[in-house]
């Protein structure tokens, strides 16, 4: 049974702020809004259980009017507790906004696809005569030079040296097991291939001699130590990273391939540290398709995380609120008990007196009698 017509802003929001993000919170039209949520009904199920469709369709209509979908300090603005955690320990607001990746159709004309291009990866020339199938002739490596292009964006170097997920770090979430072994196992598979790629470029007689002919011949910690170790000669196309980076890149690609051949529990924050690391290691071997295929699992698993925070959040409020209605009746139950108990005593005092009064008529009668 529906509880309301209407459902509370902040309850839509945390619903649908993933479903509504990047170039969807453009869409106007209650149209387009009802057919995104129908699209994306999974994500509002729980939603859905309590509130009509076309009621939730509204209230997202004016938040995008308003355009509360937007800007986080708008929201915030808007509904001034959404990032207050309650006493039950809901879960803590996101610390930064992830793009939607894929535009819908619906979304208006006109809005950005996103910067393109961002900094190419730069590798020094060639020795003797050998050229990578991707060399780009006059860039510089972005590891180096304060951005690395990932899936197209330009990233701050800060945002490089601690690449924490867009959930804070105090919660964490777990993807399923079988979820997250085959998504490790799918990123070291193309780590490896990126690594035999680039082995076949820049040390083909080494490969020879090692006979390592195919990409499954190497484990992705000896391509970390033969391309990024520090006691073996790097390959001229590898321009020199700082340590900083080196040592983060080094350990998390280390760490995903110690989750995924050892099945190791990881939570997902951790595993998105892994993924940027992954990244940074395919662009510094100029790998562009495999780091925009690692990064766009990245953004996924993001959104992912993003996604459960909310549905945790508007499962906590919604428990908060279920709670207060039965502590709300609990004590109209008790005044209604503590009314009834003392209309009981009451009619017991009067049936008393009642009962006492006939036997005193009694009393005196037989007192007045004749003998």
């Amino acid at each position: 049974m529906v509880a309301a017509q209407v459902p509370d802003e902040k309850l839509v929001y945390l619903y649908c702020s993933s479903i509504f993000s990047g170039a969807n919170a453009q869409i106007r039209r209650l149209k387009s809004v009802t057919q995104r949520l129908q699209k994306h009904k999974a994500s509002i199920r729980t939603l859905e259980n309590d509130f009509p469709l076309n009621a939730i369709a509204s209230v997202v209509q004016c938040l995008l009017k308003d355009r509360i979908f937007e800007s986080s300090t708008r929201a915030r603005r808007r509904l001034p507790d959404l990032c207050q955690p309650s006493k039950g320990g809901e879960v803590k607001q996101a610390t930064s906004d992830v793009e939607d990746v894929k535009s819908e159709p619906e979304a208006v004309q006109g809005e950005c696809d996103g910067e393109k291009g961002g900094t190419p990866l730069g590798v020094k020339g060639p020795q003797k005569g050998m050229t990578p199938k991707d060399m780009k002739p006059d860039g510089t490596h972005a590891l180096t030079d304060g951005y690395t292009g990932v899936a197209n964006k330009r990233i701050p170097k800060s945002r490089q040296k601690s690449p924490k997920g867009i959930v804070s770090e105090a919660h964490r979430i777990d993807l399923p097991f079988r979820t997250q072994h085959k998504l490790l196992v799918k990123v070291q598979t193309l780590l490896e291939e990126c690594c035999f790629n680039f082995g076949k470029i820049w040390l083909p007689l080494e490969m020879d001699a090692q006979g390592w002919h195919e990409t499954e011949s190497v484990e992705l910690t000896q391509w970390t130590d033969r391309f990024l170790g520090p006691l073996i000669p790097r390959p001229p196309a590898i321009k020199p990273i700082p340590e900083t980076i080196l040592h983060e890149v080094v350990g998390e690609t280390r760490r995903l391939r110690h989750a995924a051949v050892h099945r190791s529990p990881v939570c997902a924050n951790e595993i998105v540290k892994m993924l940027g690391a992954a990244v940074s290691l395919a662009e510094a071997l100029d790998d562009s398709n495999q780091a925009r295929k690692i990064a766009e699992i990245k953004t996924q698993v993001e959104l992912g995380m993003k996604d459960i925070m909310h549905h945790n959040s508007a499962l906590e409020r919604r428990l908060s609120n279920q709670l207060q209605d039965i502590a709300r009746r609990k004590a109209e139950l008790d005044r209604l008990e503590a009314s009834f108990r003392e209309a009981m005593a009451t009619s017991d005092r009067m049936k008393r007196t009642e009962v006492g009064s006939a036997l005193e008529d009694i009393l005196t009668a037989c007192s007045s009698a004749p003998p």
